[in-house]
């Protein structure tokens, strides 16, 4: 059994207008060691990116199977798990579960480890319901590539996506400063 993972890093698409010659030839050249292998080889691939595989790749294997973004109840068990001491009570959880649809699971564990980095650097038992929400967004905005104007512009988005958790007392208590500053962030037009 031959397992091969982040696959489309090796079996990118040769039609790609921004890929060298030499990419071109690693493709082709894995496609013939591909159709060399022995019948008794069972080869598996992962990538979480198949919209950049090359075509003939797909070809290659019997079959195909997607993996889906974990479902609800799902997500509230990974945080759980991958929070463990640090976790908030059920109900953050649940929050925490609800907010990070879309996410996958990975995502979710990478979120999960740097809150609980988060709560051994401040010192603490547990994670506030706005701390871990904060440090959710940024993964969540990282990974559609949003970056960060200004502070300001982080208050607005996060009193955007959780108004009921991003309080303006919430938000100045998480950034450190005064409510009228919050109150100001919020008044101004964004960019």
């Amino acid at each position: 059994m031959l397992f091969l993972d982040e696959f489309d890093a090796l079996a990118k698409n040769r039609a790609d207008s921004r890929e060298i010659g030499e990419l071109q030839r690693v493709v082709i050249a894995l496609l013939q060691n591909m159709d060399a292998l022995d019948p008794s080889t069972v080869l598996i691939a992962a990538t979480n990116h198949p919209q950049l595989l090359d075509p003939a790749i797909w070809r290659r294997f019997d079959h195909q199977i997607q993996l889906e973004n974990p479902e609800l109840e799902q997500r509230h068990e990974i945080w759980a798990s991958r929070l463990g001491r640090f976790a908030p009570d059920d109900t953050c959880l649940g929050v925490l579960a609800s907010a990070s649809s879309g996410l996958s699971a990975s995502t979710i564990e990478m979120a999960a480890q740097d809150m609980a980095r988060s709560a051994i650097l401040n010192k603490s038992d547990t994670l506030s319901l706005a701390r871990s929400l904060r440090r959710l967004a940024r993964f969540t905005w990282y990974e559609k590539a949003t970056t960060f104007i200004d502070e300001a512009e982080e208050v607005r988005l996060l009193r955007e996506w959780q108004p009921k958790v991003f309080t303006i007392r919430v938000l100045a208590d998480e950034f450190g400063t005064n409510t009228r500053r919050i109150g100001r962030y919020l008044e101004s037009d964004p960019l």
